[in-house]
């Protein structure tokens, strides 16, 4: 039973922040930007704590090239505990993947995965921890591995209703952690050039979160141009989870409690927390949302 979800960055500025603060030698405004996402991300750990088993969903790493990986279910803990602690964050290499069973018997979480993971149990989360990949992770400033096709995109599609549908019949309380990063065009030091349409699409994702709204958002992240999602074109490591969102939980049985978001290096990077399992009428979201919500550069 799903009774909450969460939203939170994947990428690995994320994971060092948390273990390092102080290291990083960032502009003052980008250092803000990040300390207050940051404090917008661990608010929610109040969510989280009451949940009997968190799943993390992120996107999946191509495994092998120019594949779609398979969804993957765990039945535990998605890595040794020990060795989130020993490390800021867990990057399985190449060579790791290209040894790792087709078959998926053998579960190499992608980056997005693990620093989702890494986050859960630097802010204490010491419970069953379970991860669901979806889709593939866009492809960004690699050559050798291009853009998905429309069939690659249509394949994700099909195995990830396989693996909500095993995400329901989960039967603790459940949290759902999901990654939550957005456009990756937003000019200057984004990895992709400037794309125009990074600031609407953002905007849009946000309006979705900040309402708990996952019809709205689920009808957003369809649109799409040339035979390929927007979210995709503009390499949104968010996509194919935010969809797996709006496909597990029923509209109008969200309640927003928080929402921010931020753009430091080019990239969206969205917070939200849903409470999740009670009929919600807009009044009473609005109501909520407005006490606790922090929301940084409107994109």
């Amino acid at each position: 039973m799903i009774i909450g979800s969460v939203v939170w960055p994947s990428a690995p500025i994320f994971a060092l922040h948390q273990r390092h603060p102080s290291s990083l030698q960032l502009p003052d405004s980008e250092a803000s930007s990040l300390r207050e996402i940051a404090g917008v991300m661990r608010a929610s750990m109040d969510l989280i704590d009451g949940a009997d088993r968190v799943v993390v969903v992120g996107p999946a790493a191509p495994r092998p090239v120019n594949t779609v990986a398979s969804d993957v279910v765990a039945t535990g803990s998605l890595y040794d505990v020990s060795d989130a602690d020993a490390t800021p964050y867990f990057a399985p290499s190449r060579t790791d993947r290209a040894t790792a069973p087709s078959d998926g018997s053998v579960q190499i979480p992608s980056l997005p995965t693990s620093i989702l993971v890494q986050l859960l149990r630097g802010w204490g989360y010491a419970r069953p921890l379970t991860a669901i990949e979806v889709g593939v992770l866009p492809r960004v400033g690699q050559a050798s591995l291009p853009t998905p096709s429309p069939i690659e995109v249509s394949d994700a599609m099909a195995k990830l209703k396989i693996g909500c549908a095993q995400v329901h019949a989960l039967p603790e309380r459940v949290v759902l952690v999901v990654a939550g990063d957005g456009a990756a065009a937003h000019g200057g030091h984004a990895p992709l050039a400037q794309d125009d349409r990074s600031a609407a699409f953002d905007l849009g994702v946000g309006e979705a979160l900040r309402q708990a709204d996952p019809a709205q958002l689920l009808a957003f992240l369809g649109q799409s141009a040339e035979h390929l999602p927007i979210g995709i074109q503009l390499a949104s490591a968010a996509y194919f989870p935010l969809l797996a969102l709006a496909a597990l939980v029923e509209p109008g049985t969200a309640r927003a409690l928080s929402y921010g978001y931020a753009q430091p290096y080019g990239v969206g990077y969205h917070v939200a927390a849903w409470e999740v399992g009670a009929e919600t009428d807009q009044q009473g979201k609005t109501h909520q949302q407005g006490k606790t919500e922090a929301h940084q550069h409107t994109p």
